[in-house]
């Protein structure tokens, strides 16, 4: 019986809305740029295509993708969207077509650190407002936090979730 915690986040997952949800790639502004990888559940389908946001269908040069999922775009590919002194922000989205199933956004975003407007702050009995300038991502993104054991820290629950998922919380 799938718990009733649960329900929200099928139902949430489930859309066919593509602007709903994206997987995100990171890179550091500064770090040097090199091949970088995503993991996707495949269900029994295979990769049938990716393309950019301008629609162009990248060439398997570009990338490789595993028979297990594992999709790896090339530092050749990626030194065409930044390079380590770039500025902060979305740099292109990936939309990757499979064999059968809803097609999959994956979000290439350089990013540096954000900044908080203000160091202290007096509780309100109202929400609080925190003035954050944010370099890459306009909107908070979630954290994987793994112990040195490998286990999950606090939120265990997500261990039954996919790749993307796993580990995570914001």
């Amino acid at each position: 019986m799938v718990p009733t915690s649960w329900i929200a986040l099928l139902i949430l997952e489930s859309t066919t809305d593509p602007s709903a949800s994206f997987a995100y790639l990171f890179h550091a502004i500064g770090a040097r740029v090199t091949d970088q990888s995503v993991s996707y559940i495949l269900n029994g389908n295979s990769l049938a295509s990716i393309k950019n946001l301008a629609g162009t269908s990248l060439i398997t040069s570009q990338y490789t993708f595993s028979s297990s999922g594992v999709l790896t775009l090339s530092t050749a590919y990626l030194s065409t969207l930044y390079d380590a002194s770039s500025i902060a922000g979305i740099k292109d989205t990936l939309t990757l077509q499979f064999s059968k199933g809803a097609n999959l956004s994956l979000q290439i975003v350089q990013y540096g650190t954000p900044t908080i407007g203000a160091t202290s702050y007096t509780a309100q009995a109202t929400d609080m407002k925190i003035p954050i300038s944010y370099a890459g991502l306009a909107k908070g993104a979630t954290v994987l936090a793994v112990l040195a054991d490998g286990t999950y820290l606090r939120n265990a629950w997500t261990t039954s979730s996919g790749p993307l998922q796993q580990g995570r919380w914001t």
